[in-house]
């Protein structure tokens, strides 16, 4: 009940120490902060404090920045209203009005990063040198290039559903795509056994060129609606 995590990051601070951030919507929406310790018997997480957003944030994914401080999604107002099962925000950003922004946290205090107000906006990573946000715009099906912190609009990708994005070993990003159609991923929610099989796919994007290619499609069993790609050695999980 009281730390139910959402989208993490794994970062390095100025200090040498290895931290794991953590959206979470257990007992309060915040950014967990964690200090990732090896010791003999392996690895742990010690808790080192936590950033609470503005009231009402609903945050999905977050991105430690390399000068300090982090970056995370909200996607839209947690009070936001449902009309039967379908919640106000998800109309508002099918009919292209933006729900959400970024928020960034310098480790005093919140602000909305300009440039960033977009539908949905669910992963989210940093280029190496700080200087550009990746964000997935996901009901607009658009990844998006801005420059941090002037918010500039760099550049932009089609991409279906794109939930969250994870760097591989070449340096691009891989983006799980939801291509199944609302009806299809509709019906997960009424699964009560096994797992959903909707259709995804893993878009690779190139940061510069801004470029995608399809590297994996799948629909069905053993799992579908993938939401995260993690590069480990020739292996994709």
């Amino acid at each position: 009940p009281a730390f139910s995590p959402h989208g993490i990051d794994l970062g390095r601070r100025a200090d040498g120490q290895w931290q794991v951030l953590a959206v979470n919507h257990g007992g309060r929406e915040s950014v967990e902060f964690f200090q990732l310790l090896e010791e003999s018997e392996g690895y742990r997480l010690a808790w080192r404090g936590c950033a609470l957003p503005p009231a009402d944030s609903h945050m999905n994914d977050v991105s430690a920045l390399p000068g300090g401080g982090f970056v995370a999604t909200h996607m839209f107002s947690r009070s936001s209203p449902s009309i039967g099962p379908v919640s106000l925000a998800l109309l508002k950003g099918m009919l292209g009005f933006d729900t959400g922004h970024v928020l960034h946290w310098d480790g005093q205090r919140f602000v909305v990063a300009a440039g960033t107000r977009m539908p949905f906006p669910n992963g989210i990573q940093v280029s190496p040198d700080g200087k550009a946000l990746f964000v997935n715009a996901y009901i607009a099906g658009e990844v998006r290039k801005i420059g941090f912190p002037d918010g500039e609009l760099l550049g932009k990708v089609n991409v279906k559903g794109p939930d969250n994005s994870q760097w591989d070993a070449e340096g691009r990003l891989l983006v799980a795509s939801h291509t199944a159609g609302i009806v299809e991923l509709g019906a997960c929610f009424g699964i009560t056994e096994g797992a959903c099989g909707a259709a995804f796919a893993i878009v690779a994007v190139d940061p510069r060129s801004m470029k995608e290619q399809t590297i994996l499609e799948h629909r069905g069993a053993p799992m579908g609606a993938a939401t995260v790609a993690q590069q480990v050695g020739d292996d994709l999980y």
